[in-house]
């Protein structure tokens, strides 16, 4: 009797152990949507993260404006706020993975640099706060677009150009990047113009966000669209 109950038992917590990692599976492999405006009332904080570079310790902060943020500045002059460390960033707190596609209309009022960020998991700075650690950056600037590969070893971070282009791009105009992953292939496609790498390093789930830096960078609007 007792061999039957355990046997029982344990079919019991094999059917529940199968259930519950179906159910993950599901929730992970899941299709994901998402948009907004970064328009006063158009976006939540909350669906979002802050992050830090590991490269210095300010961490930066977003500036709402009417129909935009803008990473947070010190200075009047461009020559005064490229002086000073103005990186801001953030990604959605929502892991994506499979087929992703990403738009966010941007600009630049000087020269550089606003940034869409494909991110693995963040570490945590040495006050306790999020810290990118391997990160992929797509940039935007007046003489073209750049793709980064960040990696983070024995506590140093280091980097990496894994593609560029020279285009023109004009201050104060706005641009809309769409950068499309499969698998470990990146292509961006702004202005009738593609760029495209291998990144052998992206992982299968990461964040995806933006970056302000290097002078003031507008954000007007964030979306994604992932598949299995």
């Amino acid at each position: 009797m007792n061999r039957r109950v355990s046997f029982l038992t344990l079919c019991v917590v094999a059917l529940c152990a199968i259930l519950t990692f179906g159910a993950v599976s599901q929730a992970t492999c899941a299709p994901f949507d998402y948009q907004c405006k970064f328009s006063e009332g158009g976006w939540s904080d909350t669906d979002w993260m802050l992050v830090k570079s590991p490269n210095w310790d300010y961490f930066g902060s977003w500036v709402q404006e009417r129909d935009h943020i803008r990473n947070a500045t010190v200075g009047a002059s461009a020559k005064e706020i490229e002086a000073t460390n103005s990186y801001a960033s953030m990604v959605l707190t929502h892991k994506v993975g499979g087929t992703v596609e990403i738009t966010s209309t941007m600009s630049f009022d000087f020269r550089w640099a606003p940034l869409i960020v494909i991110a693995d998991e963040p570490g945590k700075s040495k006050d306790g706060k999020p810290e990118y650690r391997k990160h992929t950056e797509i940039v935007l600037y007046n003489e073209g677009l750049n793709i980064w590969q960040h990696s983070y070893n024995d506590g140093k971070p280091s980097y990496i150009r894994l593609a560029w282009s020279k285009l023109k791009f004009q201050p104060k105009h706005k641009y809309t990047p769409k950068v499309a992953i499969s698998g470990k292939v990146i292509t961006v496609t702004v202005n009738n113009h593609e760029l495209g790498c291998t990144n052998v390093d992206l992982p299968d789930d990461f964040y995806v966000g933006i970056t302000g830096c290097e002078g003031i960078n507008r954000f007007y609007d964030f979306k994604v669209k992932a598949e299995r």
